[in-house]
């Protein structure tokens, strides 16, 4: 007699196999309900999830650096409700302020900001007429991200459209509200940073251009044939050299009068690189909320995570 397997979604038995898909190494089989006309596997696992396991899969992808591909495979569910479990997990998290004001963080005062892009789904790239790169900027936004150099503290985060002066004024305002005390800051070559930080902190900082951002700026400046081949290799030479020539900003050595400021944005890139690894999975948020909640849940993981140390960076510290 044949066994017919039970449809998840009208509990009928008139299905059929109905092919195999592929799930890493191995074939799942699929079936087909007559009755409802849904397509189904025993390997998905139908139903609603409970608060508990929304928030332990939430915990396992942020916590746990496991994707959400992975996560697929462990539980059973769809890409759809893992993704929706996350979400309605993170809308729950508090803000920087909220940190600032409970726990007081001991920061140093320098601070290293930069931003990085963020796929976000926009509506008006699909209900109007836009060339295909018009569309995949319409696409992006900024996540701008404020980090102290003495604790690696995400201070303040904040996503925005561009990283010009509008966004960056309201970014420096919420640092400026939550009582940090600026002393340093370390940058790309936006000028736009630094403008934003003197006129919402109205006061004088040591700043520190990363030298190599501002090494690329003048390999896309030879490019462009707006400086020598001679020239590039000198302002090269000095900068590794850490020694002043004409035609180099004084700020690129600020490091040798302030000790307490790197001579690079290395710190925060690394942070954006671990960012990229777990949006990798998610390729694109379909709202601006969505993002910024996320954004924040994941900025609080990495801040409430104990940093650990091999022994080369042991040797490195001294210690």
């Amino acid at each position: 007699m044949k066994r017919h397997v039970k449809c998840p979604w009208c509990l009928c038995l008139n299905t059929q196999r109905w092919g195999t898909r592929k799930v890493g190494k191995r074939k799942i089989q699929k079936f087909k309900c007559f009755s409802c006309g849904h397509t189904f596997s025993n390997r998905l696992t139908k139903g609603k999830l409970t608060a508990n396991e929304k928030v332990n899969i939430a915990r396992t992808h942020l916590e746990g650096r496991t994707s959400i591909r992975q996560l697929v495979r462990n539980t059973g569910f769809a890409k759809q409700t893992i993704q929706n479990a996350v979400y309605q997990t993170v809308k729950n998290c508090v803000d920087s302020a909220f940190i600032a004001k409970n726990l007081k963080p001991n920061w140093g005062g320098n601070l290293v900001v930069d931003g990085t892009t963020i796929r976000v789904y926009d509506w008006s790239a699909k209900h109007f007429r836009y060339s295909k790169e018009e569309k995949r900027f319409l696409h992006k936004l900024i996540w701008i991200v404020a980090l102290d150099l003495e604790t690696l503290d995400i201070v303040h985060q904040y996503l925005g459209n561009e990283e010009t002066m509008i966004d960056l004024i309201l970014f420096f305002r919420e640092i400026k509200k939550i009582g940090y005390d600026l002393t340093g800051l370390v940058s790309d070559g936006n000028r736009d940073i630094k403008r934003s930080a003197q006129m919402v902190f109205n006061k004088s900082f040591s700043h520190q251009l990363c030298i190599t951002h501002y090494i690329r700026s003048l390999r896309t400046r030879f490019r462009e044939e707006k400086i020598t081949l001679k020239r590039y290799e000198k302002l090269k030479t000095n900068i590794y050299q850490e020694t002043w020539v004409p035609g180099l900003p004084r700020e690129l050595f600020t490091y040798q009068r302030t000790k307490s400021l790197p001579k690079t944005n290395q710190q925060i890139e690394n942070l954006f690189r671990q960012l990229k690894l777990r949006t990798h999975s998610i390729n694109q948020f379909q709202s601006y909320i969505t993002a910024k909640n996320y954004l924040t849940a994941w900025s609080l993981a990495r801040r409430f995570t104990p940093f650990t140390l091999n022994l080369k960076t042991h040797l490195f510290l001294g210690r």
